[in-house]
């Protein structure tokens, strides 16, 4: 699943930086909203290169441009062969130096492996957040080679086996504590467009930027063209330009009740951090788990600035964030409106390999300060609830 890779990100984090992911916040509600806003733990200074590449890419804001667990572990072996994740300085090189040494294959002699034994490894998975029923069921040593960290392989080995992790409720997109139920539309929410104060969402008050009243229903999830309903909208609005952003069931409690936040940058998004949507409706439904947001964007945000980013300077901006830290290609260029826009690539993947981005036809209207996103805010039309075949309604 999508949503533990992104949890085995926070563990590698965790592995290199030897301490449990936002210690100074006091609640986990806080965690919640700093999360979904786009935050992510610091790299800490010294991780190799690739290894925080490797990390960062797992916890990447939208899921479905995470690497699968086959991805990630092709990278781990080539990580492990190349370079030395140390681990955190917390033990002493006594207890190292007098574990048992072995000889891992009897006709290479030289080759030296570190023989954890099944209490060892369970104690390791327990430290690093794996479900305690399935440690308990843990009964194999493992050889670990010598110069490698042994919390890194034995996560490794963990994720192999097919091991969960039970502190994956910290993090927000499988999170269910701060909605109504888990993937469960609200029971007011019906097939029949009405307009509500957004608060009765969140059985309180809405953050401040939204508006006081917002369309809602809930529809089956279309194959193409957008949900009925839509049309119904567009019907009752003939003139108005909207904008759409595919977004998480889950999710949609915490913003209202959090408004929208700048975040973080994050490896692919193309304009860096920001708050994405797209007038294609079939473009923002590739990214909808659930739900949809549709802004009234006919006035282009009203009294900000815009961006319009196109040839060199587009392929420059969206090279240089989705390349930032790779240390073989120039940094993005800075530009200062409040929104920018511009097309989406058509070769995100090849990007990632600092290949040059080639445009589609699709464009991306991105809130990149707090008073562009502030101003998707106050825009805010209709939030649509989509189910499959029945399911969730």
């Amino acid at each position: 699943m999508r949503s533990d890779i992104y949890s085995f990100g926070v563990i590698l984090w965790e592995i290199s930086s030897g301490r449990l992911p936002f210690q100074s916040f006091e609640s986990r509600y806080s965690i919640f909203i700093h999360v979904f806003n786009g935050n992510r733990e610091i790299p800490v200074e010294g991780t190799p290169s690739q290894y925080e590449r490797l990390y960062k890419q797992c916890w990447d804001d939208d899921p479905g441009k995470r690497p699968n667990i086959v991805s990630v572990l092709e990278d781990l072996n080539k990580l492990i062969k190349k370079i030395d994740i140390l681990e955190p300085t917390t033990r002493d090189n006594n207890e190292i130096i007098s574990k048992k040494l072995e000889t891992k294959d009897t006709t290479h002699p030289s080759v030296i492996a570190l023989i954890l034994s099944p209490d060892e490894v369970r104690k390791i998975l327990r430290d690093l957040g794996f479900e305690e029923n399935e440690v308990a069921l843990w009964n194999k040593s493992i050889e670990v080679p010598i110069g490698v960290s042994s919390i890194l392989f034995v996560a490794r080995a963990a994720i192999l086996h097919g091991l969960h992790f039970q502190r994956i409720s910290l993090y927000p997109e499988i999170e269910t504590e701060y909605t109504f139920e888990p993937c469960k539309i609200p029971e007011f929410i019906s097939n029949e467009i009405q307009s509500i104060d957004p608060g009765k969402i969140v059985n309180g008050d809405p953050h401040i930027t939204f508006p006081r009243n917002v369309l809602v229903c809930k529809d089956q999830f279309p194959d193409s063209g957008g949900p009925n309903v839509l049309n119904e909208i567009k019907i009752k609005f003939p003139n108005k330009n909207f904008l759409y952003r595919g977004v998480s069931m889950r999710l949609i409690a915490a913003t209202i009740a959090g408004g929208f936040g700048l975040g973080t940058t994050t490896i692919n998004n193309e304009f860096g951090p920001g708050l994405y949507t797209t007038p294609d409706i079939d473009y923002a439904l590739r990214y909808a788990d659930g739900a949809l947001f549709i802004f009234d964007w006919t006035d282009s945000g009203g009294n900000i600035t815009t961006k319009n980013l196109s040839g060199n300077e587009w392929m420059r901006t969206v090279k240089g964030w989705i390349c930032l830290g790779s240390g073989r290609k120039p940094g993005p260029p800075q530009h200062n409106e409040d929104v920018w826009q511009g097309p989406i690539s058509s070769n995100n993947n090849d990007i990632r390999s600092c290949n040059d981005p080639q445009c589609s036809e699709v464009s991306q209207v991105v809130g990149k300060t707090e008073l562009g996103i502030n101003a998707f805010a106050t825009r805010l039309i209709a939030i649509i609830y989509l189910y499959r075949n029945g399911i969730n309604q």
